[in-house]
């Protein structure tokens, strides 16, 4: 979903502080300790009081990270690429099967083409 930037704030104000990156069980109980469950309530508690309690960097960062500011790089990572016909297929002979799963074998090897990638196994799913 996108958010324009000048929503971003308004958007992030009831999001819990455990939805955010770092946030685990230990900074967590140290936040709900003080009151602190969504990233309103982070963003206007005390910097020096995030400081001692969690750290210089690990404040500053979730103070950001609770005003939706996230200055990592996204990398996104294609795990799987796949062909899929969702219509009942009635063949006539084996060479209209081998036929047929060449073609999609060879639209997968297009799609790997395209995204510059290679591939250590093929999976094929048949619903009979």
């Amino acid at each position: 979903c996108y958010i324009s930037p000048d929503l971003v704030r308004e958007f992030m104000q009831d999001i819990p502080v455990s939805n955010l990156p770092g946030v685990g069980r230990s900074t967590l109980s140290k936040l709900n300790s003080a009151n602190i469950h969504t990233c309103s309530q982070l963003v206007s508690s005390p910097l020096s009081w995030l400081i001692e309690n969690l750290g210089e960097k690990t404040a500053k960062t979730l103070v950001q990270y609770a005003q939706g500011l996230d200055t990592r790089s996204l990398q996104h990572e294609t795990k799987s690429i796949g062909v899929e016909v969702n219509w009942g297929i009635r063949f006539e002979t084996n060479d209209e099967v081998v036929r047929f799963l060449r073609d999609l074998c060879g639209e997968v090897v297009k799609r790997l083409s395209a995204c510059g990638m290679r591939c250590r196994s093929i999976s094929l799913k048949l619903k009979i």
